[in-house]
């Protein structure tokens, strides 16, 4: 994917140049895209909103059913094709680490139809951020307030159970931690876990600890390693193995986003690498990186 310049510690973010009209932000916990998107399959951990951003129409198909949609859709996380027809969209990816997740996933079962004109307020910075215009900084709070209309459309959900938000921060902060060793660790069956895990988190723990690994596979895009060191750092068993994980969840393979050159990449840091980011514990500030 073609890369923006680094810059420098001690200058602003700058504007990154964006011919090809197809641009994506990573964030903390997911990433902002704007540009079209050609009949991709993915199998999402993520929660997945898509708005088209012209009104015309793209095609949403899940497993359970085939959509021809000229607004807004959410997505639950799973088997997942979008086909754009050359039309620009928007799409917010919402991972598991975030906040809002659970409230997105609760509210969608298969896919759930929003009016475009719900986010109509965002459609010119949008715009200004597909073609490059907007610097990086700004595009970090186009990402929040984008998330932040899309979560006025769904109900509250009820605090985290507290031994599943230990077991996300062990999770993170400890890679590979045996299920047994999660469980004992909140007074838990690994059985119970299990179980709890999926209904307070909104998705089983294995695609919980698969999205950590893809997170921190992603950290190294702008780094100049090797693929096969980005699996063994993500704690992946080797390069087949990591290529495979990757390409199910983002629908293609590794070698296209780290070599490839057909979306621009913003350079921004990867704060999934921080050992004590929040996730789904607090609510993260617009523009502010919690500590």
């Amino acid at each position: 994917m073609e890369r923006s310049s680094t810059p420098s510690a001690a200058s602003p973010s700058p504007v990154t140049t964006n011919p090809g009209g197809r641009r994506l932000h990573l964030g903390r916990n997911g990433f902002l895209y704007a540009g079209t998107i050609d009949d991709t399959t993915t199998q999402r951990n993520s929660v997945v909103l898509c708005v088209a951003l012209t009104g015309h129409p793209f095609t949403v198909h899940t497993r359970k059913e085939s959509l021809a949609v000229t607004d807004a859709v959410l997505m639950a996380p799973g088997w997942l094709r979008i086909d754009t027809g050359g039309a620009p969209v928007a799409l917010l990816d919402v991972c598991p680490t975030d906040y809002h997740f659970r409230a997105l996933a609760r509210a969608v079962v298969g896919t759930r139809v929003w009016p475009r004109a719900h986010f109509a307020e965002r459609f010119d910075d949008l715009a200004s951020f597909r073609s490059g215009r907007m610097p990086r900084r700004e595009a970090d709070a186009l990402h929040v307030r984008v998330l932040e209309l899309a979560v006025q459309q769904v109900p509250p959900v009820p605090p985290l159970d507290p031994r599943i938000r230990e077991v996300m921060r062990r999770m993170r902060e400890e890679p590979g931690l045996p299920v047994a060793e999660l469980a004992a660790a909140v007074g838990l069956s690994a059985d119970w876990l299990r179980r709890l895990f999926a209904t307070e988190a909104g998705l089983p723990l294995g695609r919980y600890e698969m999205t950590l690994r893809l997170q921190t596979a992603a950290a190294h895009l702008h780094l100049g390693v090797s693929l096969t060191q980005v699996a063994a750092n993500a704690g992946f068993a080797d390069l087949a193995h990591f290529s495979k994980f990757w390409k199910l969840h983002y629908g293609f393979a590794p070698s296209r986003a780290f070599a490839g050159s057909e979306v621009v990449i913003d350079e921004a840091p990867w704060p999934c690498m921080e050992t004590t980011h929040p996730g789904t514990e607090a609510r993260a500030s617009p523009g502010k990186t919690p500590a």
